[in-house]
C-alpha cells in the first residue's frame, strides 16, 4: 500500500495496509461468488444461539475487517486472483445461517468495514492504482451500491459516526472525512507519518501513525470537527487499535525487539501510557468493551500457531480463548461473544 521509499510495518504484521496487500491478493481464490445476492437473513427470533465455538461461515478466503450490528456479522473479501472486480461485502447472522453477499464485483476492498442502522460502508483500493480508491455504501438489507467518493488516494481503513465517514491514507499521509449522505471531502490532518488504523469515538478521531522510513510511530487524536492533531503516545510499529472506557489501546514492538509486542494503553484525554501485557508478536487486531481487551495474534505466521486472547484493561495475565489458530484477524465483540476471521476462510464466534 505504500509508495516507493516508505517503510512497511514489520513483515509479521500480515494485515497492515501496505505492500502485503499484493502478496495476500495474489493467493486469493473466489470465496464469495457463489453466495446469493439477497437481503441478509435476520437471526431467528426467540431461538438461542449455539454455545461454544461456532464457525459461522467457511470459504471466505482472504476475508478481513469485521463489523457487527445487533443480529449480523459483516466482512469484506478480496475475491479471487486478478485483483479487479472480484471483491465482496458479505454478512451472516450471528446465530448462524447462510452467508449473503451484499455487494459483489468490487475492486479490492480496504482493510475495514463499518455498519450503522441501515447501511454498510467500505473502501476499495485498486491494486497498482492507489489514486483511484473509493468510498462506497449499500443498504444492509440489499440494494444498489453507492459511490460516496471516487479518486480517493489509498483509503485502507475507515470508521463512521452518526453523520460522517472517516478514512486514513498512508500514501498521502492524511486523515479525512465526508458526510455519509455524500458531499465534500474534508481533510482533517496532513503530513502524518503513514496513518493507518482508525477509530472514531466520543467526538474524537483516533489513529495510528505507523511511522515511515523506519522512524517511530505514534498514537494520534484530534476532534472530529477539526483542529490540531495531538500525539498521545509513541511506539515502534504501532498496530491494532481500540478505544473504550476512556482509554486507547494499541500494540507496539518491545524495546528489546525480540519478537514480542506490548499491548499498551493511554487515556484518550492524554496522560501516561502503560503496558497491559507482553505477547508473542504479531497481534493483528484489538477490540475492547472498556473492561477487557481482546486480540488476535498470528504468532510467526505459521499455520496453527495463532491465538485469540484477552487481558484486563488494567493489565495482568493473558487469557487464551482459542489456540492453534491459523492467521486469526479482524476481532470484534458484542456482549456475549468474540468474532474473528482466519486464514482457512472461516468466520468464527467464541464465547467471551
Amino acid at each position: 500500500m505504500l509508495e516507493a521509499g516508505k517503510t512497511c510495518v514489520a513483515v509479521a504484521l500480515m494485515l497492515v495496509g501496505c505492500g502485503a496487500r499484493t502478496a495476500v491478493l495474489a493467493e486469493q481464490e473466489d470465496a464469495g461468488a457463489a453466495a446469493q445476492d439477497a437481503a441478509p437473513p435476520p437471526a431467528e427470533a426467540g431461538s438461542p444461539c449455539t454455545t461454544g465455538r461456532v464457525v459461522l461461515a467457511t470459504g471466505q478466503t482472504g476475508a478481513y475487517g469485521v463489523a457487527l450490528d445487533a443480529t449480523n456479522v459483516y466482512w469484506v473479501t478480496p475475491g479471487f486472483s486478478g485483483f479487479a472486480d472480484n471483491g465482496s461485502v458479505v454478512t451472516v447472522p450471528k446465530c448462524g445461517g447462510t452467508p449473503v453477499t451484499i455487494a459483489s464485483g468490487q475492486q479490492p476492498p480496504g482493510w475495514s468495514v463499518a455498519v450503522d442502522d441501515t447501511n454498510v460502508y467500505w473502501t476499495t483500493v485498486p491494486s497498482g492504482d492507489l489514486a483511484s480508491g473509493a468510498l462506497l455504501t449499500a443498504p444492509k438489507a440489499g440494494g444498489p451500491v453507492t459511490t460516496l467518493a471516487s479518486e480517493v488516494y489509498d483509503p485502507p481503513y475507515l470508521a463512521i459516526d452518526a453523520t460522517d465517514v472517516y478514512w486514513t491514507s498512508p500514501v498521502a499521509d492524511i486523515v479525512a472525512k465526508m458526510p455519509k449522505a455524500g458531499g465534500a471531502v474534508t481533510t482533517l490532518a496532513t503530513t502524518q507519518a503513514n496513518p493507518q488504523y482508525l477509530v472514531v469515538t466520543g467526538g474524537s478521531v483516533v489513529w495510528l501513525d505507523v511511522g515511515a522510513e523506519g522512524g517511530p510511530g505514534s498514537v494520534m487524536t484530534m476532534p472530529v470537527s477539526g483542529g490540531t492533531p495531538v500525539s498521545l503516545a509513541g511506539g515502534d510499529f504501532p498496530a491494532g487499535l481500540a478505544v473504550g472506557g476512556g482509554n486507547v489501546f494499541w500494540t507496539s514492538l518491545t524495546a528489546k525487539g525480540d519478537g514480542e509486542q506490548w499491548i499498551q494503553s493511554v487515556p484518550l484525554g492524554g496522560g501516561t501510557a502503560s503496558t497491559l501485557a507482553t505477547v508473542v508478536r504479531s497481534v493483528t487486531a484489538l477490540a475492547t468493551d472498556g473492561t477487557t481487551v481482546y486480540f488476535t495474534d498470528i504468532g510467526d505466521g505459521s499455520a496453527g500457531v495463532g491465538m485469540l486472547g484477552s487481558v484486563p484493561v488494567q493489565g495482568g495475565a493473558v487469557t487464551t480463548l482459542a489456540s492453534s489458530l491459523s492467521g486469526p484477524s479482524g476481532v470484534a465483540i458484542d456482549s456475549a461473544s468474540v468474532y474473528w476471521l482466519d486464514d482457512t476462510g472461516a468466520v468464527n464466534k467464541e464465547p467471551r
